[in-house]
């Protein structure tokens, strides 16, 4: 054969020093090989080389230096000993038509291995840090290239170590590629800007406040999969940071004062700082953001923050216990969003920032108010603090009040408040618990009417669980205002019962039993404006703050019925009924104040009984009838209340006799009347009663018949009539004479006187 044309054998790479070597045939020493006609197969592709042409150095071989570029290509394509990549492609060496540009050459493409040699791991050496622009420039050795774009150096493989030994993993940057087998650079975007900032503190090696030495780690596979083995290199790798942006150290925090004190770096005395980005983390992990006008650093290395009052009472609350951590254990921080320092460029710097707290101290209450009027329990303090969260600063529930007799009530159906300031809060009660209060308030000032003083207790946690310790108060003062001048307002009487049930506003209760009511203050008045005071009925308690009931005795009901004759508001004369209240009628009300309640207290009267007869007795003799029965009525004016010729007698030959012109009369009790005869009128009766006893000479059972109104006290609309059943005893009666004994005969003539009886003398 002559004239074959030139072919590519086999070749050989140095991935140390670039070189690549090549077995071919039928080329002649000194021709010239097109260098860009070569391309190499391996990881991930085909790589063209651009490296500049060379002279075939024999007749069987030519070697290329690969130029930087091509070997950072090569080098990342080529990227396993021997003669395949990691992922086991073979590697060759094709060469297009006219490689060999001295003489005609056909393409050689495939065929032709390559064996690799000096496959050596990427390393990191060192890195540097620019705060402003945020820039990472990463110094190594024998850094490869991958295939395609923006792939060669995988960021999130990279993790930062800065203060407090503390670490972060890029994950919000992108891949890059390497600038050449030495350097390649990233810039941080997103949160590892903030996330790297605070770790990377202070210019130069280390941290500021732990003096960590700073170092870049970088996981297996950060710069491809080269080798096939593991690639990290997670030590040694020191960071070298200029213009460190600013960052919090610590911070320590007085509750008393208010004052926050933060160490931080990399700020210059002057700078503002921006309060509004500070946040404060505490009690159960909440988080509060000051609102405290801003700051001017006082050095390069501290600034301080006096907060306002609103702030205070919030922070306080939430750096509830002193040292690093909260009551529930949440460790203090001070988190400073982006441009905290207002004057410089400043990243987020969220965690890691310890607040060192002073000086907590338990709330106190000292003393309260209370308005009977408006219901509000105005309670002053010292050190209350604010809990975060809505309507929960003061547990309500936790508050007890003492008052009359040293009873307390216990608030239950009052809604949690916030405070108002450090030293104040408002409750106003509802529910139950405002008639509960007010019936322990029942005089003005600080003691009850009783003596009590009264006061307010807190239990433990009432304000938040600050300190961690029992913050329960025992004693406080309460000043009670607007106590209300018990009044009556209504009543109800029954008069089958006796049962009076009163109304009325600001009833006050005092300590003891029975006696908040005094009975023999209280005086029912009806009929003609005719009053009856009680006198022997007991007294009671109240049932509430607006009503009582007494049980009239039986004597004062007696009374009382009188004149309450007739069912409503009014009496049988229409008069309105009302409840007369003297002074000191409630004795739980304070004695200097006056409350009697004399008029305008409505009765309504229920189950007013009609009168009835039972009986009567009657003196012939004397003309006197004497009436017993019930319910009784009076009605104003004299000798008015029994009608007499609406009476009528039943007797001797069973008729009825009516009376007709005997006065009328009034009753003498609720259960008794009296009247005498006229003459007329008694002579009648005594030819119908001509017998002592309850029947006539007939035998006719006496009768005393009361027609209809017979009472005038009783309303005219109720039917009262009383016909029968009612006996009448007789008494009076002239006994007829008889003649007993035997006398012997005797004759009495002319001129003649005899005497048959001793003192008896007959004379004709």
């Amino acid at each position: 054969v002559s004239n074959a044309a030139p072919s590519i054998l086999s070749s050989t790479y140095d991935a140390a020093t670039g070189v690549l070597s090549v077995s071919a045939v039928n080329i002649v020493g000194g021709d010239t090989i097109d260098v860009s006609k070569l391309s190499i197969t391996g990881q991930g592709g085909s790589y063209t080389l651009t490296t500049a042409n060379v002279t075939a150095s024999s007749s069987t071989a030519f070697a290329v230096t690969l130029n930087a570029a091509d070997k950072l290509a090569i080098n990342g394509i080529l990227n396993n000993n021997g003669t395949a990549a990691v992922d086991t492609t073979t590697f060759n060496l094709a060469a297009a038509a006219s490689w060999d540009a001295t003489t005609t050459s056909s393409a050689d493409l495939t065929g032709n291995a390559v064996t690799v040699s000096n496959v050596t791991a990427p390393t990191i050496t060192s890195a540097t840090y620019d705060g402003t622009t945020h820039v990472f420039t990463v110094t190594g050795t024998n850094l490869v290239k991958t295939i395609g774009a923006t792939n060669d150096v995988t960021i999130s493989k990279l993790t930062i170590t800065g203060e407090g030994g503390a670490t972060y993993t890029l994950s919000t940057t992108g891949n890059v590629e390497i600038t050449s087998a030495t350097s390649f650079t990233f810039t941080l975007a997103g949160a590892d800007i903030g996330g790297v900032d605070a770790l990377l503190n202070k210019n130069g090696t280390s941290s500021a406040s732990s003096a960590t030495t700073y170092n870049l780690a970088v996981a297996d596979d950060w710069n491809s999969v080269i080798t096939g083995g593991n690639i990290q290199d997670l030590t040694g790798n020191g960071i070298t940071v200029s213009n460190a942006a600013p960052s919090i150290i610590s911070s320590t925090y007085d509750a008393a004062t208010g004052v926050l004190s933060v160490t931080a770096v990399n700020i210059v005395g002057g700078d503002t700082i921006d309060v509004s980005k500070l946040s404060l983390v505490g009690q159960a992990g909440g988080s509060y953001t000051l609102t405290t006008a801003n700051v001017t650093a006082s050095s390069s290395t501290a600034f301080a923050v006096t907060l306002n009052a609103a702030d205070k009472l919030a922070v306080n609350g939430l750096l509830n216990k002193t040292g690093t951590t909260a009551v529930d254990a949440t460790t203090f921080n001070l988190a400073a969003a982006a441009s905290w320092d207002a004057t410089t460029t400043s990243s987020a710097d969220l965690t890691g920032n310890a607040v060192t707290v002073s000086n907590v101290a338990a709330p106190m209450i000292t003393s309260a108010t209370y308005d009977v009027t408006t219901h509000i329990l105005t309670v002053t303090g010292t050190g209350l603090v604010s809990t975060l969260g809505a309507t929960n600063d003061i547990t309500v529930t936790a508050l007890t009040i003492k008052g009359e007799g040293a009873a307390t009530r216990t608030l239950s159906t009052t809604g949690n408040v916030e405070v108002t300031s450090a030293t104040s809060f408002a409750v106003t009660l509802a529910g139950a618990d405002q008639a509960a209060v007010e019936a322990l308030f029942n005089k003005n000032g600080t003691t009850s009417t009783g003596g009590t003083t009264y006061n307010l207790a807190a239990a433990d946690d009432w304000d938040s669980v600050i300190t961690g310790g029992n913050i329960a108060v025992t004693t406080a003062p309460i000043t009670v205002s607007n106590v209300a001048v018990p009044t009556v307002t209504s009543a109800i009487y029954n008069a089958n019962t006796g049962v009076l049930t009163v109304t009325g506003t600001g009833l006050t209760g005092l300590t003891g039993a029975n006696n908040d009511i005094v009975a023999n203050k209280f005086s029912l008045q009806g009929e003609g404006g005719a009053s009856y005071t009680l006198t022997t009925t007991s007294n009671v308690e109240i049932t509430s703050a607006t009503s009582f009931t007494l049980t009239l005795s039986a004597a004062d009901r007696l009374g009382a019925n009188l004149i309450m004759n007739k069912n409503g508001t009014s009496s049988t004369s229409v008069n309105t009924y009302n409840l007369i209240a003297a002074e000191d009628w409630n004795a739980g009300a304070d004695a200097a104040v006056v409350i009697a309640d004399l008029t305008g207290n409505g009765i309504t009267v229920t189950n007013v009984v009609a009168p009835t007869v039972t009986s009567a007795t009657y003196n012939v003799a004397t003309g006197v009838l004497v009436v017993t029965g019930n319910n009784f009525l009076s009605l104003t004016g004299a000798a008015n209340d029994i009608t007499a010729n609406r009476i009528r007698f039943l007797g001797q030959g069973a008729f009825n006799y009516t009376l007709t012109d005997t006065a009328n009369v009034d009753i003498s009790s609720n259960t008794s009347f009296t009247m005498t005869m006229s003459a007329n009128d008694k002579a009648q009766l005594a030819l119908r009663l001509n017998k002592d006893g309850n029947s006539s000479t007939d035998s006719t059972t006496y009768n005393i018949g009361m027609l209809e109104d017979w009472n005038t006290g009783a309303a005219t609309a109720v039917v009262i009539a009383d016909l029968f059943g009612n006996f009448i005893t007789v008494s009076g009666n002239n006994v007829a004479p008889v003649i007993g004994g035997v006398v012997a005969g005797q004759t009495v003539t002319e001129t003649t006187t005899i005497t048959p009886f001793a003192g008896v003398t007959i004379t004709d």
